[in-house]
């Protein structure tokens, strides 16, 4: 469809004191996660949520001198999920570090998010009233009718 699309880069979680994700290297041809001391994370298995799970070698990770610091795992081994989806991820990224991304991100802030703001803090837009997905889009539209109309009033007057 040709679009472009971008998000703010976000580094993902990690355990205090543990080397993070971002410092492990993936490896597409092997279909491989390589450690900062140069092991190799083979695939394991997709979970339920779309997750597929790289787990090292407990055996060569027991001599590591960096254990400590990647995993405080009982099995001592280290595991990485990396989604299905991760590669159309980090090229949104990599669509949001240019210029133009930069201002998309700067245009969603000042234009998009505000309203976001105002139908959760004014039109009970933080949990649902009703149940149900027809209910529930009843719920947004009526939300955006009424933004609109307040939008409408500001401008006739």
């Amino acid at each position: 469809m040709n679009l472009f699309a971008a998000i703010a880069d976000r580094k993902s979680p990690s355990r205090e004191g543990h080397i993070p994700k971002a410092e492990f290297t993936y490896d597409p041809q092997q279909d491989a996660y390589r450690c900062p001391q140069g092991q190799m994370l083979p695939y394991s298995t997709t979970n339920r949520d779309g997750q597929r799970v790289y787990f090292s070698d407990a055996e060569q990770c027991a001599t590591c001198p960096m254990l400590s610091q990647c995993t405080s795992n009982q099995e001592k081994a280290r595991s990485i999920s990396r989604h299905i989806w991760e590669e159309h991820r980090e090229q949104v990224r990599e669509n949001g570090k240019g210029k133009i991304g930069q201002m998309l991100l700067r245009w969603r802030q000042q234009k998009i998010e505000p309203s976001f703001g105002e139908a959760k803090e004014l039109h009970q837009y933080r949990r649902s009233k009703f149940r149900g997905r027809a209910k529930m889009q009843e719920q947004a539209l009526l939300t955006a009718f009424a933004q609109n109309l307040k939008k409408i009033a500001r401008y006739l007057a």
